[in-house]
Order: structure tokens, then C-alpha cells, then sequence
């Protein structure tokens, strides 16, 4: 990152979000270089404050991003917020009918940067786990 000087990096990153330029991807960079400086509040803020900008197909490699911060900072109530919204946004979709073959993945990785896939009852499962597992730690 900018001959290795993450505080230039922060810098530039932030001109491109300001001036519109990919800002989803200068957001996800900013995470990664504000890891590396102990700031990832400052990167929760950046991301909650600019995702609006961002596009839809990105919102869940955010959300993505947003949890892991929030795991990172300790704020493990507002990672739990975040997955109970995407599974309610699937039980939401199953209700009113769709089948499995039409919901979109909200999985991490880097399938769901990119493209998305079919979601599985696996992949449903698995997101109330996470769901669960966070609720635990917090008790």
C-alpha cells in the first residue's frame, strides 16, 4: 500500500471515496489498511457512513466487512444485529414463497464479492449458527 505507508494510503483512500471513485472497493482497502493501525472503528464509522454510495451488489461483502470489525472491536452486539437482519431477510423470503433456487447468497467469501449463488438450506443453517454462536458470547 503506497510504499508501505498506510497513513498515505488512508489518505488517498479516502480522496477516492470522496470523489465517488469505486468507493466500495476503497472502502474494503481502507478496512484492510486501517486493520493494520489498530483503527478499526474509524473503519466501522467509514463503512456505515459511506455504504450508501456504494452498490447494491456490494452491500453484502460490506456487511460482510462490517462484521468481522465488529467482532474485532469487541462489539459483538451489533455483528449479532447485522446477521439476524439477513437471516430475517431470508425467513422473509421464504414466507412469501420464494424458493431456495431465487434467494441470493449472504454468505462471506469471494463468491459473494463478486457474483452471487444459490442460497442452500446448508447456507441457512449455518447463518443461524453464526447467529446463535454470537448470542452465546454474549451471554
Amino acid at each position: 500500500m503506497v510504499n508501505n505507508d498506510p497513513s498515505r494510503a488512508v489518505s488517498m483512500l479516502w480522496a477516492a471515496i470522496n470523489a465517488g471513485d469505486r468507493v466500495d472497493s476503497a472502502l474494503k482497502d481502507m478496512e484492510v489498511v486501517m486493520k493494520q493501525l489498530n483503527r478499526s472503528d474509524e473503519a466501522i464509522e467509514a463503512i456505515k457512513s459511506f455504504c450508501h454510495l456504494c452498490p447494491y451488489d456490494s452491500q453484502v461483502s460490506l456487511d460482510n466487512v462490517l462484521i468481522e470489525l465488529y467482532k474485532r472491536s469487541g462489539k459483538i452486539a451489533e455483528a449479532i444485529e447485522i446477521l439476524q437482519c439477513k437471516l430475517n431477510k431470508i425467513e422473509e423470503c421464504i414466507a412469501f414463497g420464494y424458493d431456495e433456487r431465487s434467494l441470493k447468497c449472504v454468505s462471506s467469501g469471494p463468491a459473494a464479492t463478486s457474483q452471487f449463488s444459490p442460497l442452500s438450506v446448508f447456507d441457512i443453517s449455518l447463518l443461524k449458527t453464526k447467529v446463535d454462536g454470537l448470542v452465546l458470547l454474549v451471554r
